[in-house]
């Protein structure tokens, strides 16, 4: 186990403690696999990468630096935490646009959990027009009971149902951009 130092710093999280589960060098080497696969799967539809705001950015600057076939970029914001751990029901502060009508869609997110969040999106992005809709996602967690929501498309990590920090995922809004992944032991 080792403690975060960058919470030492920080008298509001000095508390926290976290245990290492993915290093960088593994998270990129499973985002290369995943770009790859998103490569050879949309070379012909000139898709737009939709990233699910906030989360969806780590996942999606990691991409952007693997990924050879041309896309446009843009976003989406459902919210189901702000600043809880607990999720509640889904706000759209971004609703997908009519800039989707007819195009073949990759939504990005951080973490595949309970799928509601990233269900609702598919659903939206659908009803806006998009003519095809696929998803990422960096971690999918390996949830006990899971409903069954939606399948992910392609999917970096499987980790443990814990929660995650770094590589974009948060905590209270902080944390995004530790390199690693770390599980958060919450009391």
């Amino acid at each position: 186990m080792k403690p975060l130092l960058l919470l030492e710093s920080a008298e509001k999280y000095a508390s926290l403690d976290a245990e290492l589960l993915v290093s960088e060098k593994t998270i990129k080497q499973s985002v290369k696999k995943i770009a790859s696969k998103i490569s050879n799967s949309l070379k012909d539809e000139q898709p737009i990468f939709v990233i699910l705001m906030n989360g969806g950015l780590g996942l999606y600057g990691l991409l952007n630096q693997y990924v050879n076939i041309f896309y446009e970029v843009n976003y989406i914001h459902p919210s189901r935490y702000d600043a809880s751990i607990n999720g509640s029901e889904l706000r759209w502060l971004k609703k997908p646009d009519n800039s989707f009508s007819n195009r073949t869609l990759l939504l990005i997110d951080d973490v595949f959990d309970k799928g509601v969040t990233l269900r609702e999106a598919v659903k939206e992005c659908k009803k806006s027009g998009a003519t095809k809709v696929f998803t990422a996602v960096l971690v999918e967690k390996q949830v006990a009971n899971r409903e069954k929501t939606i399948d992910v498309d392609f999917t970096a990590l499987k980790l443990p149902d814990k929660f995650l920090i770094g590589a974009g995922m948060d905590y209270q809004g902080m944390f995004r951009n530790l390199k690693d992944i770390y599980a958060l032991k919450l009391d």
